[in-house]
């Protein structure tokens, strides 16, 4: 998955703390062309909305 592509889906989320950014995401809705296989196993429902988070960064001196 590119990056142009998680744009494309208004998918790329900053953190910011006193105007600077400490941290990134990514969360795209459904569907997720990984997950159109799933081998051993079945979506519980694979009819209703899902999102999911990607590319989690952040500087290593911030937490919480």
């Amino acid at each position: 998955m590119t990056i142009e592509f998680i744009e494309e889906k208004n998918g790329s989320f900053v953190i910011e703390d006193d105007g600077m950014i400490v941290g990134y995401f990514a969360f795209l809705p459904s569907p997720e062309p990984t997950y159109a296989k799933i081998y051993e196993g079945d979506w519980l429902d694979d009819e209703e909305p899902y999102h999911v988070v990607h590319r989690i960064a952040s500087y290593p001196d911030v937490h919480g």
